[in-house]
């Protein structure tokens, strides 16, 4: 399934033989995704002085154009393992560019693709899931200072542990790199199993795991 742009900044999609599965109506829509693609329409709204604007509703279709998810969110995402991530709140202006010009701060949930919320608690940044589970973020704004801290969310929506990372990357082969606040080594990395725990500190820099520190996790994880 493809997706075209008229001269009206309108989309639709195209399937493999290239006949339309929807007509042009969409404002916004992104690639299909495993079977699933999010799409928006454009809703007017007078802003007080700053003019007539709109804000985005999104809503998802499946690859025969056939609507899964109602037009009710103001942000949906990518389709990951059976989930995908949304934002409640209204993205309002002239333009769209994810941003709230009232409130900057857009926080964001999942949902399960049926429309079942998976948890009420939203965050600051989130990814997709991986090996069933997804790297979440929230802004961490003690001692006066400000920057996120990261932890991972399964898919029943509990945390496997606090937000203990200054930095993490997504799981990959049961494994997971993190980097713990207060380390003298700057950049040095640990990696954490999937029930949370520190398995190996790599003593490497900014380095993706590879074989042979799977290798060496595993082997340690048998001692």
């Amino acid at each position: 399934m493809a997706r075209v742009k008229n001269n009206s900044n309108k989309w639709a999609y195209l399937n493999e033989k290239g006949d339309f599965i929807t007509p042009f109506k969409y404002d916004s829509c992104r690639d299909l995704n495993a079977g699933w693609a999010s799409v928006a329409i454009k809703t007017e709204q007078e802003l007080g002085w700053m003019g007539p604007g709109f804000y985005l509703q999104f809503g998802s279709i499946d690859k025969n154009g056939e609507q899964i998810l109602p037009f009710k969110y103001a942000h949906l995402g990518f389709l990951s393992e059976g989930i995908v991530d949304y934002s409640p709140k209204k993205n309002i202006g002239n333009y769209y560019d994810d941003r709230n010009l009232f409130d900057n701060k857009i926080t964001k949930g999942f949902i399960h693709f049926n429309d079942t919320k998976l948890t009420d608690v939203t965050f600051d940044i989130v990814y997709p899931y991986s090996e069933g589970l997804s790297l979440v973020a929230n802004r961490d704004s003690g001692n006066g200072l400000s920057w996120y801290m990261y932890s991972y969310i399964d898919k029943e929506g509990n945390l496997i542990r606090d937000f203990d990372f200054e930095s993490a990357e997504i799981f990959s082969s049961g494994f997971a790199v993190i980097k713990m606040p207060g380390n003298t080594n700057s950049g040095n990395q640990n990696y954490i199993d999937k029930s949370g725990n520190i398995v190996f500190d790599s003593h490497l820099k900014k380095t993706k795991h590879s074989l042979w520190v799977l290798i060496l996790l595993k082997q340690k994880i048998k001692q």
